[in-house]
């Protein structure tokens, strides 16, 4: 499924206004949605009938899975320091 542009813009817009609101406010928990906002940003998009290797041997793809894996580390490390407390 191909994401349009104009989708993939405004939710990384709003990650990144979201983020920025968070590191105004001083709470930690801005990392995840400015790797999100990164992410989606980048926009990459596997082709119809595209293999995993023809798709990941574009840097971009890399990249963007790389900043997709990031925002689930941060969000598990939130969820685990609010369990914690």
């Amino acid at each position: 499924m191909v994401t349009p542009r104009w989708l993939r813009i405004s939710i990384a817009a709003l990650l990144f206004l979201s983020a920025v609101a968070y590191i105004r406010k001083g709470v930690f928990e801005w990392g995840p949605l400015l790797c999100l906002g990164l992410m989606f940003s980048l926009g990459v998009d596997r082709g119809q009938g595209e293999s995993l290797t023809s798709y990941f041997k574009n840097p971009r793809a890399i990249v963007a899975t790389l900043f997709g894996v990031c925002a689930m580390v941060g969000v598990l490390r939130n969820i685990y320091i609010l369990g914690a407390h």
